[in-house]
């Protein structure tokens, strides 16, 4: 072979030699793919709903009718009914948005890469699951025990119950409900009262036992209005009533009763209530209301009216301050009850009473958020005084009726409202806790 052929074959062979070197050099390094989903949900759910399709597409539709920026029931996959509940409070838990970013801001074109950010994600997971062993409520995180303990697997209506109590929360969609209880009284033939005291919430005991009386004492008269209900005579005639007041709850056995009455409530997200509050209580609307009945005693400062939710926050003002011991009125206060302790910021006393007393007494705690799937529950749970709600609920939505709206309300900036939510940690705690419950009792009683 002449020498100018064996040269070119070499040169050839070297020229391969290294544009194979190169390519493995530079070619990225094959995608390390994530562990295989398990084929089954680490917490199925009841055994007892057949129709997991029709389960599936009722969650998801609840779901987009829920909170802006709070998903509670997130879709796993084609063809997989599960739901991977997720929590979106300010307990130190990472956010599940912020963590599928990370992961897809990772670098996946090396193998050491991967390796460092399989080492962050560990690093991440350690430092939640601390963040979750200091938490006060280990049961909040501990999803089997924490549904259970909402009770919202059971129905704990009173059977033949003829008085149902709505201790109604302001700006918690009261005026709605209201009207709903009117046009239900109407249509099933029972009378609902509204009570006309708007400040006394916390009662002594003495006070809490002859308001037992006055409500069980409903045979008595037909409790049209109020004074009626005070009446002490006798009578043979009986019927059922509801009645609604802005009050904390009371065991009505524990002061004197031989039977409890039907609990309901609806609960708005906190914040969202908060804010409404804080600009309600300005309006001019409620304070021409106030004026004319005579009971505004101090007109109120321009710096008090003109405040904003941003400047209280950021000026430590104590109407915005929710300092743990400090005494204020909160969403748990109207569950907890009368005790001194169930107005304390931060007790976890408080926290845990109002939970036990939501899944032992309510039947039904709704959500403004999820305002359609509440009445469909409470009419399926009481049906001799709720019969019909939902219906009622879409003819108010219909015709548009303007009930205690508040139309003065700026918007919050978001740095501000998650000051809120880590100060009023204990509310975001509870409203979490009933949201869970609504979910479990929509499954079990809405589902079959």
């Amino acid at each position: 072979m002449p020498p100018t052929i064996m040269r070119c074959k070499v040169l050839i062979a070297l020229v391969i030699w290294a544009c194979i070197s190169i390519m493995l050099v530079v070619w990225p390094a094959p995608q390390l793919l994530p562990p295989p989903l398990p084929a089954t949900s680490p917490h199925p759910r009841p055994k007892h709903h057949h129709n997991q399709e029709a389960v599936h597409r009722r969650w998801e539709v609840w779901r987009r009718d829920g909170e802006d920026g709070d998903v509670f029931y997130k879709e796993r996959g084609d063809g997989d009914n599960d739901a991977i509940m997720s929590r979106n409070d300010d307990k130190g838990n990472m956010n599940e948005k912020m963590m599928n970013s990370d992961e897809k801001s990772e670098n996946k074109n090396s193998k050491r890469g991967n390796v460092v950010n399989n080492m962050n994600r560990k690093v991440e997971r350690r430092k939640m699951k601390q963040n979750i062993n200091n938490s006060e409520d280990d049961d909040d995180y501990d999803l089997t025990k924490f549904m259970e303990d909402t009770g919202g697997q059971y129905n704990v209506t009173p059977p033949n119950a003829q008085l149902l109590v709505y201790n109604r929360i302001p700006k918690c969609a009261s005026s709605t409900m209201q009207t709903v209880l009117r046009w239900c009284a109407r249509w099933l033939g029972f009378e609902h009262v509204s009570s006309e005291v708007y400040d006394e919430r916390q009662l002594k005991q003495e006070a809490r036992r002859r308001f037992v009386q006055m409500l069980t004492a409903f045979n008595t008269a037909s409790p049209s209005s109020p004074s009626a209900l005070s009446s002490s005579s006798s009578s043979s005639s009986s019927s059922s009533f509801s009645y609604d007041r802005h009050l904390y709850y009371i065991d009505f056995v524990a002061e004197g009763a031989e039977t409890h009455p039907v609990y309901i409530n609806v609960v708005r997200e906190p914040i969202e209530r908060f804010i409404s509050s804080f600009y309600y209580v300005r309006s001019k609307e409620r304070l021409a209301r106030i004026a004319a009945k005579g009971h505004l005693k101090v007109k109120p400062s321009s710096y008090w009216l003109n405040r904003t939710v941003e400047q209280c926050v950021m000026n430590g003002e104590a109407e915005c301050s929710f300092v743990n011991g400090t005494k204020q009125e909160t969403v748990i206060t109207y569950f907890c009850g009368h005790q001194e302790f169930c107005k304390t910021v931060g007790s976890s006393e408080a926290l845990q009473r109002a939970k036990q007393v939501v899944a032992e007494r309510y039947s039904v705690v709704g959500l403004v958020g999820h305002m359609e799937m509440s009445l469909q529950l409470m009419q399926t749970l009481v049906p001799g005084f709720l019969k019909g709600a939902l219906d009622f609920y879409f003819n108010i939505r219909k015709k548009k009726e303007k009930l205690n709206r508040n139309s003065h309300k700026p918007a919050v900036p978001r740095e501000v409202r998650q000051e809120l939510r880590r100060r009023m940690g204990n509310d975001i705690d509870f409203y979490n806790f009933l949201r869970q419950r609504l979910f479990l009792q929509a499954q079990t009683f809405l589902t079959k």
